[in-house]
């Protein structure tokens, strides 16, 4: 679908999304027709499908996976400003979308990233996607590739900023070297 009827700051930000998620696809297509990076393992499944069970609950436990801190740290950073968001924060992605039976917690992590380097402007969320990604068993090799993928849809400057949010993240982990 063609974005180029769409005017300024919209359309824009709609080229964006496509090329993200062409991105994402790409870097995704490209996994099984070259083989794992890592040792097979099963795939990281999303806790319950969106339609069941309360959306808090069920955001706090697919965020928890991720980072078991992170349900908490959301809620403490707009408690004094505006806690409905942190709320928001936890339902609506984590919540309805992550928790979707579609795509494992792998797959949508490593989408999520390409997506952020790709918009830009989003090193806090895509550094937390980063860790999240590292916490369920994504490599550096395939943050890296995913990141650098970017680069043919955003621009190398996206991809550049990306990857210094990738390396920061690394270092803080001690580098997390190689595959796992």
């Amino acid at each position: 679908m063609s974005t180029d009827h769409l005017p300024g700051r919209r359309g824009r930000a709609a080229r964006l999304v496509a090329a993200a998620l062409a991105t994402a696809a790409a870097a995704l297509s490209g996994c099984a027709a070259t083989g794992p990076v890592r040792p097979a393992s099963p795939p990281v499944a999303a806790p319950a499908p969106a339609e069941s069970g309360d959306r808090f609950s069920r955001g706090k436990a697919v965020l928890g996976r991720l980072d078991p801190a992170a349900p908490q740290r959301v809620m403490d950073v707009y408690a004094g400003v505006a806690p409905d968001f942190g709320r928001y924060v936890i339902e609506y992605p984590f919540g309805d979308i992550y928790a979707r039976p579609r795509l494992d917690l792998r797959t949508r992590l490593l989408t999520a990233v390409a997506a952020l380097a790709a918009v830009g402007d989003s090193e806090v969320p895509l550094g937390n996607h980063v860790r999240y990604a590292l916490n369920i068993g994504c490599t550096r090799e395939e943050l890296v590739e995913t990141v650098m993928q970017v680069s043919v849809y955003a621009g190398f400057p996206r991809a550049v900023k990306g990857l210094a949010v990738v390396e920061k993240v690394l270092a803080e982990r001690g580098g997390e070297r190689g595959s796992r």
